[in-house]
C-alpha cells in the first residue's frame, strides 16, 4: 500500500512539473519563432525572383552574310571562284546548266544596255548593230522577234521613203505656187486687155448706132471682145485649178507626214514591247540560272564546291561573308504568349550552343527593339551586346556568323515577397469586383 501511495505521490509531482513549463523556455521559443519569421520576411524582401521569357536567339553581324539560294534544280555548269575568294557585289559565282550559252546571253545583255539609249531617243546616232549569231536556247524566239523589229525599224528610218515623198510633195507645192504667181500675173494682163477690148467695143457700138462704123468693123470689135473675155476667164479658171491642186498637195503632205509618224510610232511601240519581253526573259534566265553575290565579301562553300554537282531549288549553294567588321547583334523570335511583357532596355542573358554555359559562362545584353507586327506567329526582338561576346566569366568568345543559343529576357525583376502577395492582391481585387 505504501508503494502505491508513493507512486501516486510521485505521479502528482511529475504532473506538476510537466504541466508548468519554465518561463525561460517560453521566452526562448517565441524569440526563435519571431526571429525565423523576420529572417523569412527579410529574405523575401532582399532576394529577387525575376520573371523570365525564354526563347532562341541567333547572333550575327549587323551586316549579315548573304546566302545565295538556287532558284531552280540542275547541275552546276560553270564555277568561277574558289572557296574563301574575295568577291564583289554583282559578281557571277556560278551558272547552272541550261540550254543557252551563258557568254552569248551576257553579251546580249550588254548589247541591250547599249541599245537602251537608242530606244530612248530613237536617234540613229546611237544605233548599234546586233549580231544574230547568239545561241540563246529558250530565249532564241524572243530574240529573233526583237532583232527582226529592230532591223525593220532601222531600215524604215534609213530608207526615208516617207520623208522623201514629203519633200517631193513640198517641192511640187512650191512649183505650183510659182506657177500660180505667174498665172496671176498673166491674169492681170488678160484682165487689162479685156477692159481695153470692152471699152473699144463700147465706142464701136456708139459709132455703129450712129451709122459711122460699118457692120463688119462692129462684128470684128465684138469678136475681139469675146476673145479677150474668153482668155481672161481661162486665166481665172487656171488660177482656181492651180489653187485647188496646191491645196490637194498640201493635204497630201499632211497625210503623208501623219502616215509616217503613225507608222514610225507603231514600229517603235512594237520594238519597245519586244525589247521588254526579251529583257524579262533575260532577267528570268539571270535569276534562274546565274548565282551572283549581292554584297562584297568572301565566298564560302558549304555543301557545293565543284562543277557538275546537282543542286535543288531552294538550296543555299554559297554564302558570302562581309569583309568589313560590323556591330554584333542578336535576333530573337518571341512567341506571341508573353511577348507583350518584353520592352526595350530589359536585361538579356545568352547561353550559346557551341560554348557550354558551365565552362564559358553567358553573354549579357539588352533588348534594343521589337517588331511592330508578328511574323509567322512570332515577334522579332533585336538584342544589343554592349560588351560584344565577353561572358560573365570574363572570357571573349570567338564570333562566327549565325551563332545560336538560348536567351533569357528578364521582363520583371520582382522580390519574393511581391511574388507572394501579387496573387493574394489579385484574388482580393477579384472578390471586390464580384
Amino acid at each position: 500500500m505504501s508503494d502505491e501511495k508513493n507512486i501516486e505521490i510521485r505521479s502528482d509531482e511529475v504532473q506538476e512539473i510537466i504541466g508548468k513549463s519554465p518561463s525561460w523556455l517560453q521566452r526562448s521559443g517565441m524569440t526563435l519563432i519571431l526571429a525565423f519569421v523576420l529572417l523569412l520576411l527579410l529574405g523575401s524582401w532582399l532576394f529577387h525572383y525575376p520573371d523570365i521569357i525564354r526563347a532562341r536567339v541567333v547572333v550575327l553581324s549587323e551586316n549579315p552574310p548573304a546566302h545565295i539560294v538556287a532558284r531552280t534544280t540542275g547541275r552546276i555548269d560553270q564555277l568561277f571562284v574558289q572557296d574563301k575568294d574575295v568577291v564583289a557585289k554583282g559578281q557571277i559565282i556560278a551558272i547552272l546548266e541550261n540550254t543557252a550559252n551563258h557568254e552569248d546571253v551576257l553579251q546580249l545583255r550588254n548589247d541591250l544596255a547599249d541599245a537602251d539609249r537608242f530606244l530612248t531617243t530613237f536617234d540613229t546616232i546611237y544605233y548599234k548593230v546586233i549580231v544574230p549569231d547568239y545561241r540563246l536556247g529558250d530565249i532564241q524566239p524572243d530574240f529573233s522577234s526583237f532583232l527582226r523589229l529592230y532591223n525593220n525599224y532601222i531600215s524604215f528610218i534609213r530608207l526615208r521613203y516617207y520623208p522623201q515623198k514629203v519633200a517631193s510633195l513640198k517641192e511640187q507645192v512650191h512649183m505650183q505656187r510659182v506657177y500660180y504667181d505667174r498665172l496671176w500675173s498673166q491674169r492681170q494682163i488678160l484682165e487689162n486687155e479685156f477692159q481695153i477690148a470692152l471699152e473699144q467695143f463700147r465706142r464701136d457700138s456708139v459709132l455703129y448706132r450712129k451709122e459711122v462704123l460699118s457692120l463688119i468693123d462692129y462684128k470684128n470689135s465684138e469678136s475681139a471682145l469675146l476673145q479677150k473675155k474668153y482668155a481672161f476667164n481661162g486665166a481665172r479658171t487656171n488660177l482656181a485649178q492651180t489653187q485647188k491642186e496646191i491645196i490637194e498637195l498640201e493635204q497630201e503632205v499632211i497625210g503623208t507626214e501623219k502616215e509616217f509618224e503613225d507608222q514610225k510610232r507603231k514600229l517603235q511601240t512594237e520594238l519597245i514591247e519586244s525589247m521588254n519581253v526579251l529583257k524579262s526573259r533575260l532577267e528570268y534566265w539571270q535569276k534562274a540560272f546565274v548565282l551572283e553575290t549581292p554584297i562584297d565579301g568572301n565566298v564560302t562553300f558549304t555543301n557545293y564546291w565543284s562543277r557538275n554537282q546537282q543542286v535543288s531549288s531552294g538550296d543555299v549553294v554559297f554564302t558570302v561573308v562581309p569583309e568589313r567588321e560590323s556591330k554584333i547583334i542578336g535576333r530573337v523570335s518571341l512567341p506571341l504568349r508573353g511577348a507583350g511583357k518584353v520592352k526595350p532596355g530589359q536585361r538579356v542573358n545568352i547561353r550559346f550552343d557551341n560554348f557550354p554555359y558551365m565552362e564559358y559562362g553567358m553573354v549579357r545584353g539588352s533588348v534594343k527593339s521589337i517588331s511592330l507586327v508578328p511574323t509567322n506567329d512570332n515577334y522579332i526582338a533585336e538584342i544589343e551586346l554592349p560588351q560584344d561576346l565577353t561572358t560573365n566569366y570574363n572570357l571573349s568568345l570567338t564570333f562566327s556568323q549565325e551563332m545560336k543559343g538560348d536567351v533569357e529576357i528578364v521582363t520583371e525583376d520582382l522580390r519574393l515577397i511581391q511574388r507572394f502577395f501579387n496573387p493574394v492582391k489579385s484574388l482580393f481585387k477579384d472578390k471586390l469586383l464580384d
